[in-house]
């Protein structure tokens, strides 16, 4: 039976990878504004289920489904600007003894590395340089390489993760998860930031809510995770749910990666003081400034007061969409959220 079994899961898995079909974008006033906006013509491909992403994956793609994986894996998968950032802070400390002074002085790029890293971060000459220097060049490689137990990032939806991985029962899965009118803003911020975006937030909007923007449709990337949610290796957050009672998403992060020490109040107070947002924000360990600053010049001749706009660590707070959203946005937002969570029991807070 257990024999049986095995083939049929073998049979879809193999079933997916021949489903997974690649498409380039066709040209309309969609990637018009994706061409704008990344500074690249052509930047990005379909990559199958709704979701989008630089022609720069097709070089990793085989490396990322094919990575193996270990049974004491930690993977925190999530779309984009839903709090993987701290999550990422909270289950490496957890399973790193508590090494505060390690988390510190280390670039979390580094400790937890983003699986897909040297394809996303591939639009920008520092960008490039910090791969050469910190992940010899390729994200991928740089994971499979780690020593101890792994701490991996991904905004990979789940029919692009690695193979192994969707087959494995005992390595971990953390689902971070936010709503969606403040991930958007705070997806625009980032981009601006991080990728340099040439565009309004209208332009953005526009293509978000039309499920082209990188990464691709935000719900088909959340229901896929989130109806795993019961699978014993899985366990999903809500971003909002971490605002509201930090301690009790710590236990039970410490609980589903079966962390062998005794996790104590006075160790909850400890993380939970050391990942507050104020502290976050100005850690060069997981703020990105030692990336987005690498040329010393750019500091100089960087505009301050923008830069403060749209930091990496930019103002994690529930409902700032409402600073940025239109009534007439809004109402088409509203639409969106409708239209495309429709049929599934998952909801959100939005204030």
């Amino acid at each position: 039976m257990q024999c049986e079994r095995d083939i049929c899961l073998q049979f879809l898995l193999n079933s997916a990878k021949i489903m997974v079909v690649f498409q380039d974008l066709p040209q309309n006033r969609i990637t018009d504004i994706l061409d704008k906006a990344f500074h690249v013509k052509n930047n990005f491909f379909y990559a199958g289920n709704g979701c989008i992403l630089p022609q720069k994956y097709r070089d990793i793609s085989e490396k990322v489904k094919n990575l193996k994986i270990r049974d004491d894996d930690v993977f925190l998968c999530s779309f984009p600007r839903t709090g993987s950032t701290w999550m990422q802070e909270i289950l490496w400390l957890l399973g790193n003894d508590l090494d505060f002074e390690k988390a510190q002085s280390t670039l979390q790029q580094l400790r937890s590395p983003l699986m897909e890293l040297s394809a996303i971060f591939s639009d920008n000459k520092d960008h490039v340089e910090f791969l050469k220097q910190y992940l010899n060049g390729n994200s991928v490689d740089y994971v499979d390489e780690m020593e101890g137990r792994r701490f991996i990032k991904s905004h990979m939806p789940w029919h692009l993760l690695p193979d192994a991985l969707k087959s494995n029962k005992n390595a971990k899965i953390v689902y971070t998860m936010r709503n969606p009118k403040d991930l958007a803003i705070s997806f625009y911020h980032y981009c601006v930031l991080a990728h340099r975006v040439n565009c309004s937030l209208e332009e953005f909007l526009e293509v978000f809510l039309e499920n082209n923007w990188p990464y691709g449709n935000v719900s088909k990337h959340m229901i896929e995770f989130y109806k795993r949610r019961n699978e014993p290796n899985v366990l999903v957050i809500k971003y909002e749910d971490m605002k509201k009672d930090l301690p009790s998403v710590i236990r039970k992060c410490a609980e589903h990666l079966d962390i062998r020490r005794t996790i104590t109040d006075d160790d909850i107070d400890k993380i939970c003081e050391y990942v507050k947002f104020e502290k976050m924000e100005k850690n060069s360990s997981v703020n990105l400034e030692s990336l987005i600053f690498k040329d010393p010049m750019m500091r100089e001749n960087v505009d301050m007061n923008v830069y403060n706009k749209v930091k990496f660590i930019r103002k994690g707070q529930i409902g700032d969409w409402r600073n940025f959203l239109t009534p007439e946005m809004n109402a088409k937002f509203d639409k969106w959220i409708a239209d495309n969570f429709d049929g599934t029991d998952m909801s959100f807070e939005y204030v």
